[in-house]
């Protein structure tokens, strides 16, 4: 497993394939193109956050942490609704806040 600090270097990193493979020790990740292995170690961190929250995403993107293209319709009306409308629907779809 790869930490959160390690991955967020490996994906600045010009050569995060041949980081990934280094630290993981075998070749997993020898058909991979450099873009792809960052392609997974962000979707590792995304799911290691989801795991932690599930809502993560809904109220990163609420919050102007997390940017979203194109801005659809759903993501309009998260930006746009009341916090406590938002918890009402997080809580029935049951997610945390």
């Amino acid at each position: 497993t790869i930490d959160f600090e390690t991955a967020i270097r490996y994906i600045k990193s010009n050569n995060t394939k041949s980081l990934v493979e280094n630290e993981i020790g075998n070749n997993k990740y020898i058909n991979a193109t450099n873009n792809e292995a960052k392609s997974m170690l962000f979707a590792m961190l995304v799911s290691d956050a989801m795991k932690k929250n599930r809502n993560f995403i809904i109220l990163g993107y609420k919050k102007g942490m997390i940017g979203v293209y194109p801005e659809t319709i759903v993501f309009k009306f998260i930006k746009s609704s009341p916090d406590f409308i938002l918890n009402i629907v997080l809580r029935r779809m049951g997610g945390e806040k």
